[in-house]
C-alpha cells in the first residue's frame, strides 16, 4: 500500500467514508463471490452508465451459470475518477471479490486498472476506449472494446474498397490531445495502404473561423476529408464548408463519438451523408446480437441498444463464460479463464491477445456507416451492411435543390388537404340545406 503515497490513501479513505462503501458486500453471505460493476450512475456520464447498469444486469440473468455461487453487485462512480480510485481499493482489498467490470470513461478506467493490476485482481474493461487502458504490459486488465486509434479500420477497409487508394485524401484534425492518437494511427494505417497523397491540416480547439483552412483545402480537391475533433467545432467546419461550396466526395469522421444526434442537430443539416465509424449496430445480423436484440426489447421495437449497451451485455457474456470455465472463486484462475476467452458474443468473437502495441485487447471488427435521412445506417463490410453506401455524396447544390423540392411537395400536400377539408365542409352544408 505504501506505493500509492499518503495523498492516495487520505482520499482513499475521504471517499470510503463520504460514500459509505458499504456496497451490499456485507449485506451478502461470506461464502458468495463478488463480482463488482464499476459504473457512473450519477453525474455528467450517468446516461451512459444507466445504459451499462442495465445491459449488466441483462446479461447476468441470461449468461449466469446456475452452479456458481457468485452475486453481481453495482457501485456507482459518480462520474468522478477519484471516487472510482477509492471504490476500486475498498473492493480489491476484500478477498471475496474476484472481479471487476466496467470503467466509463477511459479517465476512470484508468484508475481502476491501476488499483487491479497492483492488487492482482482481474479487470475487465467493456466500453472503455482510451489506448493507455490496453497499452501496458498488465497481466490482470483486459479490455472488449477497440482502442480509440483502431476504430477506423472498418472506414479504411471502405475507402479502400470504394474510393480506390490512389486518390488524394485529407486529414482536418484538432490539435487537442484526445485526438492525437487517433489521428496518428490512422496516419499509419494509410501510409501503409494508401497510394494517393495525404494531406493532414490542423486547427486549433475551438476555431470559429474555417475560412483559411478551407482556402487551403480547396485546390488540393482531396476525394475525401477525415474529421477529428470536438462535435461543435467539426459541426463550424461542416457549416462553414457548405458556405465557401467546398464538397468533397464524401466527409469522414474520424471517431465513433462524433456519430450522434448533437452532431446532426448542430450541423443543420450540413452532416447528412457523411461516414462514421460504428462499433455495433442494432441491425448486425449475427445470431448472438439478433439474441441481445431480443432480450432487450422483447416483443417491441423503438427501444434499439447502443453500442454501449452490447458491450455491456457482452461483458456479462464473457463473465458467464469465464465464470463456467474457473469455478467462480479465485481470482487466478478468473484470470487464466479470461487470457484462455475464445467466445462469440453480441459485439462479435471476443478474444484477449497481445498485437503491437497492446496486451490483453480483443479485437473488434469495426464497421463504416452513413447518415441518411436522419438515420445511420451500416454501409460496409458488405455482410453486416443495411444499405448501399452513396458515393460520391451529393454536393450542396444537389441538396439545396432537393430541399426545395421537398417544401414544394409538402406545400402541394398542405394546399390538397386544405382543398379536401373545404370540399367535405361544403358537401356536409348541402347536404344539411337538402334535408332528410
Amino acid at each position: 500500500m505504501n506505493r500509492f503515497g499518503p495523498r492516495v490513501l487520505i482520499d482513499s479513505i475521504f471517499f470510503c467514508l463520504l460514500f459509505t462503501v458499504r456496497s451490499a458486500i456485507s449485506e451478502e453471505p461470506d461464502e458468495f463471490a463478488k463480482i463488482a460493476c464499476l459504473v457512473p450512475l450519477t453525474g455528467a456520464y450517468q446516461e451512459a452508465g444507466r445504459t451499462l447498469h442495465r445491459s449488466y444486469h441483462l446479461g447476468w440473468r441470461t449468461s449466469r451459470p446456475s452452479d456458481v455461487r457468485v452475486v453481481l453487485l453495482t457501485f456507482d462512480t459518480r462520474s468522478d475518477p477519484a471516487v472510482a480510485e477509492s471504490l476500486a481499493i475498498s473492493l480489491a482489498n476484500q478477498r471475496n471479490v474476484i472481479l471487476l467490470v466496467g470503467g466509463f470513461p477511459s479517465s476512470s478506467a484508468y484508475r481502476i486498472a491501476r488499483i487491479a493490476e497492483t492488487f492482482r485482481l482481474p479487470y475487465l474493461i467493456d466500453a472503455a476506449s482510451g489506448d493507455s487502458l490496453s497499452a501496458e504490459d498488465r497481466e490482470w486488465i483486459f479490455r472488449i472494446a477497440p482502442p480509440a486509434s483502431e476504430q477506423n479500420e472498418g472506414l479504411v477497409g471502405w475507402a479502400m474498397t470504394t474510393i480506390g487508394n490512389r486518390k488524394p485524401l485529407a486529414i482536418v484534425g484538432s490539435e487537442s490531445t484526445s485526438a492525437a492518437p487517433a489521428i496518428d494511427d490512422l496516419e499509419r494505417d494509410l501510409n501503409r495502404v494508401w497510394r494517393g497523397r495525404v494531406d493532414r491540416i490542423r486547427f486549433a480547439p475551438g476555431l470559429e473561423d474555417f475560412t483559411p483552412l478551407l482556402s487551403l483545402l480547396k485546390p488540393q480537391k482531396p476525394a475525401a476529408v477525415w474529421l477529428f475533433g470536438e462535435t461543435a467545432d467539426i459541426a463550424r467546419f461542416l457549416r462553414q464548408a457548405r458556405s465557401e461550396r467546398f464538397m468533397p466526395f464524401a466527409f469522414l469522421l474520424g471517431t465513433t463519438g462524433l456519430a450522434s444526434y448533437r452532431l446532426i442537430a448542430l450541423s443543420e443539416g450540413t452532416s447528412s451523408w457523411i461516414f462514421a465509424p460504428v462499433i455495433w449496430t442494432a441491425d448486425d445480423p449475427r445470431p448472438a446480437a439478433q439474441e441481445f436484440l431480443r432480450h432487450w426489447r422483447p416483443g417491441r421495437k423503438g427501444d434499439d441498444p447502443d453500442p454501449l449497451a452490447a458491450l455491456g451485455y457482452a461483458a456479462m457474456e464473457v463473465v458467464g463464460d469465464v465464470l463456467t470455465h474457473s469455478g467462480g472463486e479465485e481470482r487466478s484462475l478468473i484470470r487464466k479463464a479470461l487470457a484462455e476467452t475464445s467466445l462469440r458474443t453480441a459485439v462479435g468473437p471476443v478474444e484477449f491477445t497481445d498485437f503491437p502495441g497492446y496486451y490483453n485487447q480483443n479485437r473488434m471488427q469495426t464497421s463504416a456507416m452513413q447518415l441518411r435521412s436522419g438515420t445511420w445506417s451500416v454501409v460496409w463490410p458488405r455482410v453486416l451492411a443495411s444499405a448501399r453506401a452513396v458515393y460520391p455524396v451529393p454536393d450542396w447544390r444537389e441538396r439545396e435543390r432537393a430541399v426545395r423540392r421537398d417544401n414544394v411537395r409538402d406545400r402541394i400536400s398542405l394546399a390538397m388537404v386544405a382543398v379536401t377539408a373545404l370540399l367535405l365542409v361544403l358537401i356536409m352544408v348541402r347536404r344539411r340545406r337538402m334535408g332528410p
